[in-house]
């Protein structure tokens, strides 16, 4: 026996769907004034890239900025904006843009597996709190503009039309998903399809309303959205070069271990996770346990596909663990190297999502029992649920700071980007510091090379791991010579990098006397070679 959808019961939905959706946009507005001062830690990676899409001559000669362009929908839909806007609003508007778009279909996707009326704001204050505190393997939907957080929105909402049964809108919603982050939502499929073939196995496609035709109709049209999106991707992904092993390798160990690989995850991600796991398993078993007692609270079919949504994402993310493990203990090269390319593939991020936003809200049906609201209950989870929020608003979290940088250091930062933005040729190509990550943002100039900026396309990425050697290399050989960096060596530099500017805090000393300088950075022009 399968129930109505659970808010046909509650309050009336436009009421309940405005205020739960107005909540949401107010906390998260807020919690990305507090937490993620603009730009976020992705933002001038997505942005800068962006404005480089649609004006090359902006960082011009800076190899990132000409790497494949694999996010080409999030480039061609919100780079137009940075032609008449600087950067800073760009974020704005997109952040608002975005954080619509996950209120709205958060709100619709927990309406349709929640019995609670307010189930959609407690469920995004109870999820930001649980995330805040901690995540798997460093995914994040609320934390400022990119690609992943519009695939995110289309996706919630395509699985809210899927338990509508609307199909075809749901495809086209999964579409444009994989469209603007092939990798998000391609799992999101994955795991829809996991979930739906589960259940109908389980109870019957007539119950579904969903038959061959039908479904064939919905592949052609998820299929022919995202190609967009996906064309790029898999030439960026399926061009052959020599040495891909190597650019897997950097790619997988190096520059993303700590979303990719699981043998880098910390133990606190396992300990969080683990116990996410099991609270899940618990309140489903509860719950369970109470429709059973009660034949007036049969869950929804909204709610048996929804589980089994979940379910997939978890299956998804154990087999990542599999293939993460299983490359640690290989001994076969071949092996490892077939692992590897597998490992690529983030699947541990929508499990990383979607499971504490399952527990969340799980958590807030306990405030029902027997299709009524228990009011100590309810009055108990709301306060929890604001304590929650409070604690991830007052956490003081890294992306309040995305480079790291004391406030005084911060304030010479900005203060010398923007002097090379005034002073400094546009064709200029500046060894910034390695670790920055707002470098182009501020300058609007070519960087040599930063750790953080790492190109997507094989090709780059061993381009990028040559220059952030041949930097560490001089430097280190420079320095341990005599102590300092002479003209000769500079002329090295110039030479191994054809940069045309260096930017430094503590490196030194130099021969040469800085361009300029203020309390914590010295630029300098470096000796020009001739041809």
């Amino acid at each position: 026996m399968i129930a109505p959808t659970p808010h046909s019961t509650s309050s009336p939905p436009s009421y309940a769907w405005y205020w739960n959706f107005g909540a949401i946009v107010v906390f998260w507005a807020v919690y990305l004034f507090i937490q993620v001062p603009v730009p976020g830690i992705n933002e001038p990676h997505y942005l800068c890239k962006a404005k480089h899409f649609w004006q090359p001559g902006y960082g011009r000669g800076d190899f990132f900025l000409d790497s494949a362009n694999t996010h080409y929908v999030f480039y061609s839909t919100f780079g137009w904006l940075t032609l008449f806007l600087p950067l800073w609003t760009v974020a704005i508007a997109g952040r608002v843009i975005s954080i619509g778009m996950l209120a709205a279909s958060w709100t619709s996707l927990a309406r349709r597996v929640s019995p609670v009326h307010w189930a959609p704001a407690g469920s995004a204050a109870i999820f930001l709190g649980l995330t805040s505190f901690q995540n798997f393997s460093g995914e994040w939907i609320v934390g400022g503009l990119e690609s992943k957080v519009i695939a995110y929105g289309c996706l919630f909402y395509a699985w809210s039309c899927l338990f509508d049964q609307k199909w075809y809108l749901a495809a086209i919603l999964m579409g444009v998903a994989i469209s603007f982050h092939p990798v998000v939502a391609g799992w999101g499929l994955i795991s829809t399809c996991l979930g739906v073939g589960l259940f109908a196995w389980q109870n019957g496609s007539d119950v579904l309303n969903l038959s061959a035709k039908k479904f064939g109709c919905c592949f052609v049209m998820t299929l022919v959205c995202s190609l967009p999106g996906l064309i790029p991707a898999l030439t960026t992904i399926l061009t052959p070069i020599d040495r891909a092993a190597e650019a897997d390798q950097l790619q997988v160990f190096r520059r993303l271990g700590h979303h990719l690989n699981p043998v880098q995850f910390p133990t606190q991600a396992y300990w969080a996770y683990g116990g996410l796991l099991l609270l899940w398993g618990i309140l489903v078993c509860y719950q369970g346990s109470l429709r059973k007692q009660n034949q007036q609270s049969e869950m929804t079919l909204q709610q048996h596909v929804w589980q089994r949504i979940v379910l997939g994402s978890l299956l998804v993310a154990f087999g990542g663990l599999a293939i993460g493990w299983g490359n640690h203990y290989a001994e076969n090269p071949a092996v490892n190297e077939w692992l590897v390319k597998l490992m690529k593939f983030y699947p541990f991020r929508l499990a990383d999502v979607v499971l504490p936003l399952a527990v969340s809200l799980l958590m807030i049906n306990l405030a029902q029992r027997d299709g009524q609201i228990v009011r100590w209950r309810s009055v108990t989870l709301k306060l929890s649920s604001l304590i929650v929020a409070a604690t991830a608003l007052l956490l003081i979290l890294p992306s309040r700071n995305v480079d790291g940088y004391s406030a005084s250091k911060t304030e010479s930062w900005i203060d010398v980007c923007h002097w090379i933005d005034g002073n400094v040729s546009n064709d200029a190509i500046v060894l910034a510091p390695r670790s920055s990550v707002t470098f182009r943002w501020y300058s609007s100039r070519a960087a040599y090379v930063t750790f953080k900026d790492c190109p997507q396309d094989a090709a780059g990425i061993l381009e990028w791991n040559r220059r952030l050697s041949i930097y560490q290399d001089w430097a280190s050989r420079s320095f341990e010579n005599d102590k300092q960096f002479s003209e000769d060596e500079l002329i090295e530099l110039v030479q191994l990098t054809q940069a045309t500017h260096l930017l430094v805090s503590r490196m030194g000393p130099f021969e040469r006397e800085p361009t300029h300088r203020n309390e914590h950075y010295r630029f300098y022009e470096l000796p020009k070679i001739e041809d």
